[in-house]
């Protein structure tokens, strides 16, 4: 499988150890398996990357949620310093909220173009969310 999967409209999967930064121009949701990855210099240059590229919020499933939320947070205040254009960052505990999230942001039919990306480090929880998940 390539790094980039395009599941629908406006929707993508991306692994995250293959590179994420080739994300499209616009409004950007980011939804973030992060099972196995902890290496906080990878965490670091992944989070700053995708916040560059445009990421606005960021939603994180799995063991390493938490280093990862945290990270996310850290390199969106020195992005932002001093505004109100940070990124919003939340966790699901559970795979079904996380699968919820996803149907709900896919769903939608917004405006402005958003582009939203499934990111992950773990095939097998990948598959099963994309399995689950309501793609039309």
């Amino acid at each position: 499988m390539s790094a980039t999967e395009m599941l629908g409209s406006n929707f993508w999967g991306l692994d995250i150890e293959r590179g994420v930064m080739d994300l499209k121009n616009g409004t950007i949701t980011c939804f973030m398996i992060v099972e196995h990855i902890h290496d906080i210099d990878f965490i670091r240059k992944q989070v700053l990357s995708l916040i560059v590229a445009g990421c606005k919020d960021f939603t994180f499933y799995g063991q390493q949620e938490s280093i990862w939320h945290l990270e996310t947070d850290l390199a969106d205040i020195k992005v932002h310093p001093n505004s109100d254009e940070v990124a919003l960052t939340s966790t699901c505990k559970s795979m079904d909220d996380f699968i919820d999230e996803i149907n709900l942001e896919i769903n939608l039919r917004p405006i402005v173009p958003n582009y939203n990306y499934l990111i992950y480090d773990d095939e097998k929880i990948y598959r099963e969310i994309l399995r689950r998940l309501e793609l039309s």
